[in-house]
C-alpha cells in the first residue's frame, strides 16, 4: 500500500487485507527504492519444494521421497500417501480422508486398500532407517517425525 493514512490501526488493516508493505506519505525516494529492492530480494530468493522432517525428505518436484540421501521406493499411491500425511504433520487423518485425497473422491478403494498401501509404505520406510507414520488406532494416521 502506498498511502497518506498514518494511523498504526490504518496499516494494521492494510497487512490483514494482503498487503506485502504499508508505505506512509511523506516518503523519501531512497526510502523507497530501499523498499523495493528488498522486496526484489526476496523474490528471487532460491524456494525449496522439498519438505524435510529429519532424516525423511520429500522432494516435492521430483515426487521422491528419502531417508538420510538414500532414495526409498515407493509406488505413485504410497508417495502420495506419504505426501499427504507430511503435508499435515501431526494432524490425524482418516482412512477416508487419505482416500479422498490421494484417489479421488471416486474412487472404489475401501478403508483396507488404504491401511494396506499405509502398511507398504511404512515397511519400506522402516527398512530405509525412518519410521514417520504412526496409527491412531479407531482413527487413522498420522506424520509423526
Amino acid at each position: 500500500f502506498l498511502t497518506a493514512r498514518v494511523a498504526e490501526e490504518d496499516a494494521v488493516a492494510g497487512y490483514g487485507l494482503g498487503a506485502d508493505d504499508y508505505v506512509r506519505k511523506p516518503f523519501g525516494a531512497a526510502e523507497l527504492r530501499a523498499k523495493v529492492a528488498a522486496h526484489l530480494r526476496r523474490e528471487r530468493r532460491p524456494r525449496s519444494h522439498a519438505l524435510s522432517f529429519g532424516e525423511v525428505r520429500i522432494d516435492l518436484g521430483a515426487r521422491g521421497l528419502d531417508v538420510g540421501g538414500e532414495a526409498v521406493s515407493l509406488t505413485p499411491t504410497e508417495y502420495a500417501i506419504c505426501e499427504y500425511l507430511a503435508r499435515h504433520p501431526g494432524q490425524v487423518m482418516s482412512r477416508a480422508q487419505i482416500r479422498e485425497a490421494v484417489l479421488g473422491w471416486e474412487s472404489d478403494a475401501d478403508d483396507a486398500a488404504i491401511s494396506m498401501q499405509v502398511s507398504r509404505a511404512r515397511r519400506k520406510l522402516s527398512e530405509a532407517g525412518a519410521d514417520p507414520i504412526a496409527t491412531v488406532w479407531g482413527m487413522g494416521y498420522k506424520w509423526q517425525l
